[in-house]
């Protein structure tokens, strides 16, 4: 049975190569260690007082390398989190992590922690694996995240929700005379199988109005492809005058 202390997050970004995993191409990617929780933290009232003491809860859900369904919850460090989603904004979610899924050792003594004066319960390795952000939700009044979501991420089987960028809106003449952009979509499901982008793209130097901006029309990164679901002709944005 685990234990049922609260689970910490603690992220870096090491300029080494991950090689755990012999399924995975080897790249670099930035790590995550997550404590599990156990069932006794779940519930609304519990997650409640989670995020009162700056913890937010979430599950890591999908499926291990023996494709068996995997789930395990665990919280976060409510300023790791705010820090990550400061620095990936529209590509948290499409950015891959490194996972070190750890439990408290029942019994043990606690250890002083490098630099401070707090004590921390031993932990011991429960799996490691890489895992995608999903389904981080925000409280509507104050902007907090209150709950995130990881899945377990495989190169050329994960959809990812990689965002839209468009560029050289200002070299395109009809835009000069007034034309502007529509957004219609400003994500693309995608499966990756090398290195995963942290944007898709679009360049409106030739834009003109009246133009249908289509996914089929846009050269995507190397070793990434639309998800099976996506339409050929996925529409990402229309050109319109300002005159209708």
């Amino acid at each position: 049975m685990m234990n049922s202390r609260v689970s910490l997050l603690k992220i870096t970004r090491p300029a080494v190569r991950a090689s755990w995993l012999s399924t995975q191409a080897k790249s670099v990617y930035p790590t995550i260690e997550l404590t599990v929780r156990d069932n006794a933290q779940s519930g609304s009232r519990r997650s409640q007082k989670l995020r009162e003491a700056r913890l937010i809860p979430g599950v890591i859900y999908g499926v291990d390398e023996n494709r068996n369904i995997v789930k395990s919850m665990f919280t976060v460090k409510q300023k790791d989190l705010m820090r990550e989603l400061r620095q990936n904004k529209q590509s948290f979610e499409n950015t891959i992590y490194e996972v070190t899924l750890v439990r408290t050792v029942d019994g043990a003594e606690p250890v002083p922690v490098e630099g401070s004066k707090e004590l921390m319960q031993p932990t011991e390795v429960v799996a490691k694996f890489l895992a995608a952000p999903r389904q981080a939700q925000f409280n509507p009044v104050s902007d907090l995240p209150v709950a995130v979501n990881f899945l377990r991420y495989w190169p050329g089987v994960t959809r990812l929700r990689i965002p839209v960028e468009f560029i050289n809106e200002e070299s395109s003449q009809d835009m000069k005379r007034g034309c502007f952009l529509v957004r219609v979509n400003e994500f693309v499901e995608c499966v990756c199988d090398g290195d995963v982008p942290s944007k898709i793209v679009v360049d409106l130097s030739e834009a003109k109005k009246g133009d249908v901006i289509r996914l089929n029309s846009v050269k995507l990164p190397p070793q990434v492809r639309p998800a099976k679901k996506v339409a050929f002709d996925f529409v990402l944005g229309v050109v319109q005058s300002a005159r209708g």
